[in-house]
């Protein structure tokens, strides 16, 4: 997109044509415009299971709204989530005002330490000890994954 002006230096009112013109192509007027009114957004902290992160849960969460009436809502948490991240549930929080969209319920994932295996990442790492005589000669380990697969390694 190519945008060209030409300014008379005998025209006062370039500037403000310009101006308007590029003010109005890119909307800012609706980031000037203060944001509209929504009911309270709800947080909640949640803490899982490296099993559940690795293979994505149904949470189910219930809480009850500023009008006293209980919410019951299913969050899905998608298979390879990071601890830290917030999951966003739009428009499902409180609607305890009449009139203005309700809120939005935020989700905050916190991932619990494993006792066999580290994330880094998108990996798992897990440290086994082998006898240097065994690991010479090429003897095979096995050793569960964190789906409960047995792998058998050489």
């Amino acid at each position: 997109m190519v945008f060209v002006w030409h300014f008379s230096p005998h025209d006062n009112n370039s500037f403000v044509i310009v101006f308007t013109d590029v003010f109005n192509h890119f909307n800012f007027h609706e980031f000037f415009r203060p944001p509209r009114p929504k009911n309270r957004d709800l947080n909640f902290h949640t803490k899982i299971t490296l099993e559940d992160a690795f293979a994505g849960k149904e949470l189910i969460v219930n809480f009850f709204k500023a009008n006293g009436k209980e919410k019951i809502l299913t969050v899905k948490i998608p298979p390879g989530i990071q601890s830290g991240v917030t999951l966003r549930l739009s428009g499902v929080g409180d609607d305890s005002v009449p009139g203005i969209p309700p809120g939005d319920v935020y989700v905050l994932i916190e991932i619990l330490n494993h006792s066999q295996f580290q994330r880094q990442g998108d990996d798992l790492i897990r440290t086994l000890e082998i006898d240097a005589v065994d690991a010479m000669l090429g003897k095979s380990v096995q050793f569960n994954t964190i789906d409960g697969k047995t792998l058998d390694m050489q």
